[in-house]
């Protein structure tokens, strides 16, 4: 497959503090996530296509993020970890993937963590429609 640099997007606002400024359109600009260990030559090889994010199951403190991620022929769902939703870090392989379609990843990852104890479960839509193999 060719291509690369495909990446997320985001957007942040200021928590209210009052009524009023819940009215007030105080969005900034949608702008690039950025993903440690994915930029410059390495971003340029690499696909992220969207992450389902979630509160951190074992750390309230932070987000859990998957995503189908494709760096070179290697496709897989990645789990990356965030302190304020715009910084992360490099997407650790959770689940191999094959590669489908246009080098996407024939997986996805759905937007649901669940805890059970100490076990944490993800879930996966395997063989997406229209993408797999």
């Amino acid at each position: 497959p060719r291509g690369g640099a495909r990446s997320v997007q985001a957007v942040a606002r200021p928590a209210p503090s009052n009524a009023e400024d819940l009215a007030k359109d105080l969005w900034g600009a949608f702008r690039p996530l950025q993903i440690f260990g994915l930029s410059g030559p390495a971003a340029r090889a690499a696909n992220v296509y969207f992450f389902a994010v979630d509160a951190n199951p074992v750390d309230s403190e932070t987000l859990l993020g998957l995503a189908p991620v494709t760096l070179g022929l290697k496709g897989f769902i990645g789990l990356s970890l965030s302190c304020d939703g715009l910084r992360w870090s490099r997407p650790e392989p959770l689940v191999d993937s094959q590669l489908a379609k246009g080098g996407r990843t024939a997986d996805h990852p759905v937007d649901g963590v669940l805890r059970s104890g100490d076990e944490v479960y993800f879930f996966v839509h395997q063989n997406v429609p229209d993408l797999a193999p």
